[in-house]
């Protein structure tokens, strides 16, 4: 798709998912939200108050406690969309609408890069650690920050008709609430989010250049090179590992599963083209003969 938020909106965490892990004076504040102001936390059989009462299940307590993401969630889309109308009314009004959102995505690229890469606690290797394994919550931050800018993004791309972005970003979208709602999936999901925007200031950029009428510099061949080379090795290379991963995981969600086979087919249905493009820049910046034309991609 195409766009991006602020990367001050990402935040890091902190609250636990579940109450009894918290210190009894915590307790009362794991959901005090203002949903959810009314809702008493009952553990133990005992009410907050000491009364006697019927324990609340646990996993009521952990979806309440998820809840807690609907009101930044809603807040963060609109600042997606806040941001595409201040940079194409005011920053690029010379430029398409297009420019303006692409403009978007790399902000949300940028933040989404940042903030999956510190969820591996053990480095690189550690995208591959807890499959289908609970959330932890800086992972479930990262994804409901991405979470609002797929939603964004897809409403975007429907009103504008491109189509093939708009399957996408349901893959997407369904894979990244799944983690959200259910609580779990956390490590596959970061991971892929992290290896699809890898290359998305890139492939951005390469479409802000060529509107800007920088389409045929060295510093865009240079892009072109840097897109290509990062989508082939994290799409191509490292993806379907971990596309493998999520897919034989006994405890992953069926909508996860799909979503990463979703986004693995796009991958590879893009792969040619950008090989084909890769060699063509490669002739360009080393003198030889390049065919004319370009391949116009918008993918995430």
């Amino acid at each position: 798709g195409s766009t991006s938020p602020p990367t001050h909106l990402a935040r890091t965490a902190g609250v636990s998912a579940a109450g009894a892990c918290l210190p009894r004076p915590s307790r009362r504040r794991l959901l005090a939200l203002p949903a959810l102001s009314n809702v008493k936390l009952l553990t133990s059989g005992r009410t907050q108050g000491g009364a006697s009462g019927m324990a609340m299940p646990q996993d009521a307590i952990d979806m309440l406690t998820r809840l807690k993401y609907a009101g930044p969630l809603s807040a963060w889309t609109c600042s997606w969309a806040a941001m595409f109308v201040v940079c194409r009314m005011i920053f690029f009004r010379k430029y398409s609408a297009d420019f303006s959102n692409r403009v978007v995505s790399i902000v949300h690229a940028v933040a989404a890069i940042y903030y999956s890469a510190v969820t591996f606690t053990r480095g690189w290797s550690g995208m591959f650690d807890n499959i289908g394994g609970a959330n932890t919550e800086p992972q479930t931050l990262c994804m409901a920050l991405s979470l609002s800018y797929f939603i964004y993004d897809l409403i975007y791309c429907a009103v504008v008709g491109e189509i093939e972005s708009v399957f996408h970003h349901m893959f997407t979208i369904g894979g990244l609430a799944s983690g959200v709602l259910n609580g779990r999936s956390g490590a596959e999901l970061v991971a892929c989010l992290f290896l699809m925007e890898v290359s998305n200031p890139s492939l951005h950029l390469r479409t802000l250049l060529i509107e800007m009428g920088l389409k045929n510099t060295t510093l865009s061949s240079l892009n072109n090179l840097v897109f290509a080379l990062v989508f082939l090795l994290c799409r191509l290379v490292i993806g379907p590992p971990l596309v493998y991963k999520t897919l034989v995981c006994p405890d992953n969600e069926y909508i996860v599963k799909a979503g990463g086979f979703g986004i693995l087919a796009v991958s590879i249905m893009w792969g040619w083209k950008i090989i084909m493009m890769f060699v063509k820049e490669a002739k360009k910046l080393t003198g030889c003969r390049a065919g004319a034309g370009g391949t116009h991609l918008k993918t995430q």
